[in-house]
């Protein structure tokens, strides 16, 4: 029953502004948020985390579940855009700050990236939204910043805030949290921002999350499913088949 109301929250939630070309990332919070709420039981928002906290805990798991799962555009004309996470470090005096390692792909242009997420919240789900498998659930939210450090053309800095889903199971085990990637309509690990070229000084818009483009206007058709509109295939989606991440 949980599976379900959820699901039709988050359809109804997401066909409000997911193809929307400029929500905004407090719009995708309250998707993201949307998971773990339930009118009917009187829980009708996420409180601060007390299961988890940024010192305490290592979300280098959570950031790097499915590393290759992303789909993104960037810009007016929603290039396709490629990520890859290849590693999250905890920094050691800086509990709320990882080092991310990883790599971008526009076109032919591909370029290494490093950088850091900042956690800027954690929040948890009422107790009474977790089944016989977890102990406790939430959202966390962060800033990020990954700059393409090499001395190649086309290079530049993303800068923006994501969001994601986290889990801590019966064992204790901090996780990525997938319990709902069978809904009909998939929103997490999302990253809303801008790239700034290092030749220009120009800002595009950047966006990326798993299985679907956030904010992406025109450029989604499908129905809960990714499906690029053929006006945009010359832009990299040419040949685009549902579940092909690379």
């Amino acid at each position: 029953m949980k599976q379900i109301l959820i699901s039709v929250l988050l359809f109804v939630s997401t066909n409000i502004f997911w193809a929307q070309e400029k929500c905004s990332f407090n719009d995708i919070e309250e998707a993201l948020c949307h998971w773990f709420l339930s009118p009917e039981e009187g829980i009708n928002k996420l409180l601060p985390a007390k299961s988890v906290s940024t010192k305490k805990n290592d979300f280098s798991a959570v950031l790097m579940e499915n590393p290759k799962l992303y789909l993104g555009s960037i810009g007016e004309n929603h290039k396709r855009l490629f990520v890859e996470f290849s590693s999250a470090r905890k920094d050691k005096n800086k509990p709320e700050v990882y080092h991310i390692e990883g790599s971008t792909k526009v076109g032919k242009n591909l370029r290494k990236f490093r950088g850091t997420i900042s956690i800027t919240k954690l929040m948890e789900a009422d107790p009474r939204m977790n089944d016989d498998s977890e102990k406790a659930q939430g959202v966390l939210i962060g800033d990020f910043s990954f700059d393409e450090y090499e001395k190649l053309p086309a290079t530049g800095v993303f800068t923006g805030q994501m969001g994601i889903t986290w889990l801590i199971d019966k064992k204790g085990k901090l996780r990525y949290n997938d319990s709902y990637d069978e809904a009909d309509v998939i929103i997490n690990a999302v990253y809303l921002g801008k790239w700034t070229s290092k030749q220009t000084g120009k800002s595009q818009t950047s966006r990326c999350s798993r299985y679907l483009v956030p904010c992406s206007g025109d450029l989604d058709i499908g129905d809960g499913e990714f499906i690029p509109n053929p006006k945009y295939y010359k832009y990299g989606w040419k040949g685009y088949k549902a579940g092909s991440y690379n």
